[in-house]
């Protein structure tokens, strides 16, 4: 499994890399490494990463709405998620 350090602040926990975002989402904030917005719908600011790109002129699939944490929801061990 391949981790890095959460870079949120005051976070010390690991982040592992999620294919479905191709981005390192930490375990403990769900944070995207080195990420500001991601089409899952995160965005470091709390609002919606997905609707941010879009307005931003990024065209997204429109099957790809599916957030980590839905994903981690329905995972029998929420680390499924994980790569």
């Amino acid at each position: 499994m391949r981790t890095k350090k959460c870079d949120a602040d005051h976070c010390e926990s690991n982040a592992s890399f999620v294919d479905y975002c191709g981005a390192y989402v930490c375990w403990s904030c769900d944070a995207h490494v080195g990420l500001a917005r991601c089409y899952c719908g995160w965005s470091r600011h709390g609002g919606d990463g997905r609707k941010e790109l879009e307005d931003m002129g990024e065209t997204i699939e429109p099957d790809l709405g599916v957030s980590v944490g839905d994903l981690a929801r329905d995972a029998k061990d929420p680390h499924d998620i994980y790569s």
